[in-house]
């Protein structure tokens, strides 16, 4: 299979009896966090640097239920995946950064016109209600534990 390690995993399992039937990662071997991931993908759109603001997915599923199914089915899972299988039966070998793949698909995408803008018209609501719910709750502990040490 010497042959075959140059070209991606996918294309070696084309016609691979070994590999009928089986299912295999082929992805990134960077481990990225989330926080990482949204600054990559701002970054290869070409968008500023995002302010990143951390609310619970069941928040925001309660609060926004008709906006959250990704997040709901994606980012609360890890993006770490084995390619271990791809490289042993078809000789895949990781090359593309995860960087450098954001950007490539960006580009495509804009070039395609598959990139819609944002309605982003509650952003700023939600981050302000959660804002104030968080400083509500620091406050209301900050008090309770001022009233325990008392007695």
């Amino acid at each position: 299979m010497p042959s075959q390690r140059r070209r991606p995993g996918v294309v070696n399992a084309v016609g691979n009896a070994d590999a009928y039937g089986e299912t295999y990662h082929v992805t990134s071997e960077e481990v990225i966090t989330w926080n990482q991931y949204h600054r990559l993908v701002a970054g290869a759109l070409d968008a500023p640097e995002p302010e990143l603001v951390h609310i619970p997915t069941n928040e925001l599923v309660e609060a926004v239920p008709n906006r959250t199914n990704m997040l709901v089915d994606h980012f609360q899972f890890s993006t770490v995946f084995d390619n271990s299988k791809a490289k042993r039966d078809l000789g895949f070998e990781y090359t593309v950064s995860v960087e450098d793949g954001m950007r490539r698909t960006a580009e495509w995408l804009l070039e395609h016109g598959q990139i819609e803008p944002w309605d982003s018209y509650d952003d700023d609501v939600l981050i302000d209600a959660w804002r104030e719910s968080t400083e509500t709750f620091q406050s209301t502990v900050t008090d309770l534990l001022e009233l325990s040490a008392e007695n």
